[in-house]
């Protein structure tokens, strides 16, 4: 798995990320769509779910785990990604703290209750 820090413009994602940060909004046309905020260890990057549904902005909520299918742009000179799909993750996907978060005890115990209930 490539870090978020290692990402580039025209680089293809399938990965896990943390859910930082996640907005709701409605484009010009009247459709939904979200901001996330993803990270891994190595960084955050801005992510557009241009495609949500209710049922996503109902579920995909800040320290949610979650799987990603993208495409990272360049947007007015910053990486941001494309999300063409996303889930939650689940126990299934056996992943670990250290993935997401450094060492820093202040993030390990600032998510210590999801990670017990996913990993």
């Amino acid at each position: 798995m490539r870090n978020i820090e290692n990402l580039n413009p025209g680089d293809s994602v399938d990965h896990f990320f943390l859910v930082h940060k996640a907005t709701q909004g409605v484009t010009a046309q009247g459709k939904d769509y979200m901001t996330l905020h993803l990270q891994d260890k190595s960084g955050e990057i801005e992510a557009k779910f241009w495609t949500a549904t209710k049922n996503d902005m109902a579920t995909i909520k800040p320290e949610e785990i979650v799987h990603v299918k993208g495409d990272i742009i360049n947007y007015r000179g910053n990486k941001q990604m494309k999300v063409n799909q996303i889930r939650l993750a689940t126990t299934e996907d056996q992943l670990k703290t250290e993935q997401f978060v450094d060492g820093a005890l202040y993030h390990r115990q600032k998510y210590k209750k999801r990670f017990l209930i996913i990993c």
